[in-house]
């Protein structure tokens, strides 16, 4: 994380503090939380400078610990407490996008302590979007308590959408914000913001879509195109990667809905009204998208709890024993789902003769690439006939497995290995290999 300018927004503080003078009145007495932090924000240009005042709401003294996320992606410019401008150093960075300041001292019953004060570039952050906590202790009730998502005040009509969140094998398959208003005759940009790939898919409600499962529709636009969307178009990206755009200009009123195509459940809707109607605003939109990313990335420890609950073993009767290894692991929201991509767990230890049934509910496959063997379509290539036994000298694939949403129930699931000799043989998912999904079988002799 960077420091520059360091006077760059001393102008723009001195009108935020204005706005915040009426905070630092007197504390009205609730028993909770005993502290919290008010927190507001203002834009120049690419600055944002967020303002946070602690107020203590008890009558009793209290330590605490203030602090605040740093938008993803945003560089920080500088920090102070009060007027006292203070090297960066001193704001408490955690490496973990954090920043805060510590008070042993503590704040007395009734008064308010401020102002603590942070300016970032969001010039490459998708989101202005930050949010305070406090941690309280040495006295009883200890604790600590968290404010609300805070961004900018920009009461335009909201302009982007944000296509998946997360890196690497953590997915979070949604559109955010899922749903939003916007005014006839506003474009929405859609900005693709995961490793993990997706499509934009808009029906046409005057003929049926293409003739082919959802995934092999052919595209009809290109990455960085500007198009018009009425209802009666069909309009398709195909499958795009991080950093991609397109923008949809909506020139009528109506609600249209709106999906991935690689990824069943994934969907949004724009609600178009007539101008001079209510509309989302653009920090309305900052902030509900935060809060669903949030929400989706939140769900990483149950998905992970889920995907190892599928980790079985089953003592057969010649001795052998039948592994079975969940392939990926879905956990819903009501925005979309996020899904982990990996094999559950990444490296399974068997003995010689063992069998491993890999299970998917989602979209991967188990490859086993022969010495030399480049990856290949995973579609273009039969699956090999389960149950055989393993030769490291060849090729073994699964074919695409958990394809039950998209191409029915008797889409297979499921692929089963034998490893009759000892060694460690290392395999692949060929839809997310690129993105970490890989896993390795030890065999040891029995």
């Amino acid at each position: 994380m960077r420091y520059r300018y360091p006077l760059a927004a001393a102008g723009l503080l001195a009108v935020v503090l204005v706005l915040l003078l009426g905070l630092a009145g007197p504390a009205q007495s609730q028993e909770w939380p005993p502290i919290s932090v008010d927190m507001r924000a203002a834009r120049s240009g690419d600055l944002v400078t967020f303002v946070m005042f602690v107020t203590n709401r008890s009558a009793q003294t209290y330590s605490y610990d203030v602090r605040a996320a740093i938008p993803e992606g945003a560089n920080l410019v500088s920090c102070q407490y009060g007027t006292n401008r203070a090297d960066w150093r001193q704001c408490g960075l955690d490496g973990l996008g954090n920043l805060g300041w510590t008070s042993p001292g503590g704040i007395k019953g009734g008064t308010t302590v401020g102002p603590y004060t942070f300016t970032v570039d969001v010039s490459q952050a998708p989101r202005p979007v930050s949010f305070a906590w406090v941690n309280f202790y040495n006295n009883t009730p200890a604790g600590a308590w968290t404010g609300p998502l805070v961004a900018p005040a920009d009461t335009r009509p909201a302009s982007t959408v944000y296509v998946g969140t997360g890196r690497g094998t953590v997915a979070g398959n949604a559109f955010m914000p899922r749903e939003l208003t916007v005014p006839a005759g506003r474009s929405l940009t859609f900005v693709w913001t995961s490793d993990e790939p997706h499509t934009v898919t808009f029906l046409s409600s005057v003929s049926p879509p293409p003739d082919a499962p959802p995934p092999f529709w052919p595209e009809t636009v290109r990455p960085g195109d500007s198009v018009t969307y009425d209802g009666t178009q069909f309009i398709n990206t195909g499958i795009q990667e991080r950093g991609n755009r397109l923008t949809v200009m909506f020139p009528t009123t109506g609600r249209f809905a709106y999906f991935c195509a690689i990824h069943p459940g994934m969907a949004g809707l724009v609600n178009v009204v007539a101008p001079g109607g209510g509309y989302t605003t653009q920090a309305e939109a900052w902030v509900r998208a935060e809060q669903e990313n949030r929400t989706l990335l939140g769900l990483v420890p149950a998905a992970q709890q889920q995907g190892l609950a599928g980790y079985r073993q089953t003592r057969r009767p010649d001795g052998t024993t039948l592994w079975e290894v969940q392939v990926g692991s879905v956990v819903r929201a009501p925005s979309g789902y996020l899904e982990l991509l990996q094999y559950f767990p990444p490296t399974v230890r068997i003995r010689a003769g063992d069998t491993i049934r890999w299970k998917a509910g989602s979209p991967h496959t188990v490859t086993f690439l022969a010495p030399g063997q480049a990856p290949f379509d995973p579609f273009e290539t039969p699956p090999t006939k389960p149950s055989q036994n393993y030769d490291q000298t060849r090729t073994y694939h699964s074919g695409v497995l958990g394809l039950a949403e998209l191409l029915g129930p008797d889409a297979p699931s499921e692929f089963d290995l034998t490893f009759p000799n000892p060694g460690t043989f290392p395999y692949v998912c060929l839809l997310h290999g690129p993105l970490g999904h890989v896993g390795t079988v030890v065999v040891e002799a029995r």
